[in-house]
């Protein structure tokens, strides 16, 4: 383990995010205000892995405050500027990418422990259509919510995951979603071109 600052450190060559309890516990009533205004677009009968739900936007929310928190570190300990354009943070602007850096545009996609090892890193076919108009990139977070650590696994290139086949993935009894798997195209963020 190596300590960049008290908030940047390096696991297992992958960069972790801590976030301040305050910080992450700003994000609930947020939360639960998205969940509601989404309510009408996306009715409990077409969210039915709970994507709609208070939490699930918690989950987004706070993993796009942790890629912010990690590219104003990056920029703080290398002096390097990197123009960060935190998008997510303009209700306005909500049809945008999370987060720009150096104008590339990155879509923040959050996931939790279980979900990662359950189906692993996953963009269903709904979802892609509306990433490609407004993304470059997705930089994957993987947020662990005990320690309120966020670990950025790497990145995908948005280009590249409509050719990856669509598998089935779901809950037994529980309807199940077309996704693309895209662990197997996953970049490190080290390659992340900034």
């Amino acid at each position: 383990m190596n300590v960049i600052d008290n908030r940047l450190v390096l696991k297992n060559g992958k960069m972790t995010v801590k976030l301040y309890k305050d910080e992450a516990d700003s994000f609930m009533a947020k939360a639960i205000e998205k969940s509601e205004r989404y309510k009408l677009l996306a009715p409990a009968s077409k969210s039915p892995y709970g994507f709609n739900h208070a939490h699930s936007h918690f989950v987004g929310m706070v993993c796009e405050h942790a890629s912010l928190v990690l590219f104003n570190e990056i920029e703080n300990n290398t002096g390097i500027k990197l123009n960060i354009d935190p998008a997510f943070q303009n209700e306005a602007r909500d049809g945008e990418c999370d987060i720009k850096v150096n104008n590339l545009r990155i879509e923040v996609k959050g996931i939790k422990y279980k979900s990662w090892t359950d189906f692993g890193p996953c963009v269903s076919t709904r979802q892609l259509k509306n990433i490609q108009k407004k993304a470059d990139v997705i930089l994957w977070v993987l947020y662990n919510e005990k320690k309120q650590e966020f670990t950025f696994e790497g990145f995908n290139y948005v280009k590249d995951i409509s050719s990856i086949p669509v598998i089935l993935t779901g809950v037994p009894g529980r309807p199940m979603i077309e996704n693309h798997p895209v662990l197997g195209i996953m970049k490190p963020l080290q390659e992340l071109p900034l």
